[in-house]
């Protein structure tokens, strides 16, 4: 997101810090252990290392790692000035995404900054809460700098030097995806990474089941629910002591074919977004005055048990009883209901052009897959 020297400018003149500070929290931020730290955070590790060969050195690189992020964090909060500068920076970062969909969406920053600093100032609270989850001393600086913040946001939000930087920067990338040749050419770059991926779910979806029934065979001290596991072609016997190699994991992954439900999921929900790009509907929940997280599944979440916009318009394609016509009309429906509300935000003849493009995406995406 903005460039440092963007950062220290507007820090410097909204929160009155030295350049000097905001330059050593933004270095911490975004070139230490994990980019956009606090944003970010390492990830869970999953059950099966408690039974594969290698997986006591992946649990000890697991908490070095955490051991460096947080006391990279630590470095932050033991100072009140750098702990205020910690959220601007990740408020600007969150605010100029924000603010690339409203110009996409041709919204002036004069009218649309009260709701996109809203909504920065509650994406802020995720990141309040991930330093919480590791346990980071935080010290509820995010509440005492709020109203600070929020004038800080607000004033960065309609300065010239962001909207620059933004409408340079972020607006081109996202203009690519008006092409729909460009967005199926993504498509397709993106199949085979999913494909990967998927195979690796399932391996070690199957390793996790396989750790689970084998910790409570340690735990009873018997070997009770001992059996034989199917993974991939290959059959596994676990007991108390076993423990399942690399290069076994390796060879079932490369077995793999076709995509599991977690796979196909994703599938579908790189379709949507590319179609949304395409559609410009994927910024409307940028402009949300609530959590991006919210706005953003409310729209375009495509989980099964979820009702969504996206669900119920893939749910019209997915019914073979429904012809390529009725599908459309169909679809065009759900996306009337869920999109009444921007017409008041961004005009209704750009709304009713968002469906007709979102619908034309979505139908030579499907082509692919």
């Amino acid at each position: 997101m903005p460039s440092h020297v963007v950062h220290k400018l507007l820090a410097s003149k909204y929160l009155g810090v030295s350049e000097h500070v905001v330059s050593e929290v933004d270095r911490i931020i975004d070139l230490g252990t994990i980019h956009d730290i606090g944003r970010r955070k390492p990830r869970r590790l999953p059950a099966y290392l408690d039974i594969v060969d290698f997986g006591e050195d992946v649990k000890k690189k697991y908490r070095d790692k955490l051991r460096k992020v947080k006391a990279e964090l630590e470095e932050i909060f033991r100072s009140d000035v750098k702990a205020k500068v910690f959220y601007y920076h990740h408020g600007l970062d969150i605010l100029a995404n924000r603010l690339a969909s409203a110009t996409i969406l041709g919204l002036e920053p004069e009218k649309i900054c009260d709701n996109l600093v809203k909504g920065t100032l509650y994406d802020l609270k995720t990141v309040e809460n991930n330093l919480i989850k590791m346990n980071v001393p935080c010290f509820g600086y995010l509440k005492e700098f709020n109203e600070e913040l929020r004038n800080a946001l607000y004033l960065s939000c309609i300065d010239k030097t962001l909207v620059k930087w933004v409408k340079d920067n972020v607006v081109p990338k996202y203009k690519q995806y008006k092409s729909l040749d460009y967005v199926k050419e993504r498509l397709r770059e993106v199949i085979p990474y999913i494909e990967k991926s998927d195979a690796r779910y399932r391996v070690r979806y199957t390793l996790g089941l396989i750790g689970f029934l084998d910790r409570l065979n340690r735990r009873e001290g018997s070997a009770r629910v001992k059996g034989v596991y199917q993974l991939g072609r290959k059959k596994y016997v676990i007991s108390d002591n076993e423990l399942i190699g690399k290069e076994s994991i390796e060879r079932e992954l490369r077995s793999q074919r076709g995509l599991s439900f977690y796979g196909y999921g994703r599938l579908m929900k790189t379709v949507v977004i590319l179609a949304s790009l395409y559609s410009d509907i994927y910024h409307l929940p940028f402009i949300e005055p609530v959590p991006l997280e919210v706005a953003f599944r409310e729209l375009l979440s495509v989980r099964k048990k979820r009702y969504t916009m996206a669900r119920n318009v893939l749910r019209c394609y997915e019914d073979s009883s429904k012809s390529r016509s009725e599908a459309r009309e169909c679809a065009l429906r759900e996306m009337e209901r869920a999109l009444r509300a921007y017409v008041k935000v961004v005009g209704e003849n750009r709304v009713n052009n968002m469906k007709k493009k979102f619908i034309e995406a979505l139908e030579e995406l499907l082509e692919i897959v």
